[in-house]
């Protein structure tokens, strides 16, 4: 039986993603109240109306997909384990014979990942998963790939994979 040595939950609350999505809830109802009651859209050309009401669901969907998803990491003494719910029905997992060394290091996740979520990796950089921020664990595995979790608790995480490795840290 593993022993949790850390764990983690984030999400997506970023002030520019709330305004992006509310912005587009927005522009949505005003087109369904547009429609409705100053164009009559809906006894005029019903199938471009239903197009409208039925577009209308993938902002609503988005914003119930940020809402619900985080970024779970879990260390325990196993290895290192990390998943966006929603969105991941199983954790990634990299167990400490996985692991060459590791960080915790400063990041530039749009630059050197292209955003923030789940980056797959191209080059040398390798794959990233993250919420928000610029701090994040960088594991160096033995197979040459690298991996990057986005985290907010570095001095945390960074004790427990003290303890998950004994210390094997990137020179």
């Amino acid at each position: 039986m593993s022993r949790t040595l850390f764990k983690e939950e984030q999400k997506f609350r970023q002030a520019w993603i709330i305004i992006i999505m509310v912005l587009a809830v927005v522009v949505w109802l005003y087109m369904i109240i547009r429609y409705i009651f100053i164009d009559e859209l809906f006894q005029k050309e019903p199938g471009a109306a239903w197009t409208t009401l039925i577009a209308g669901i993938i902002p609503i969907l988005v914003i119930y997909l940020f809402v619900k998803m985080k970024l779970l990491t879990v260390v325990d003494t196993n290895g290192v384990h990390c998943r966006f719910t929603i969105l991941q029905r199983n954790f990634k997992s990299f167990t400490k014979e996985d692991i060459q060394a590791y960080e915790i290091r400063q990041y530039k996740p749009i630059s050197e990942y292209g955003g923030w979520g789940i980056r797959v990796g191209r080059g040398k950089r390798g794959s990233a998963y993250n919420v928000s921020g610029n701090i994040g664990l960088q594991l160096y595995l033995k197979n040459g790939k690298k991996f990057l979790i986005g985290t907010q608790q570095p001095e945390s995480l960074s004790r427990s994979m003290d303890k998950l490795t004994g210390k094997i840290t990137k020179e």
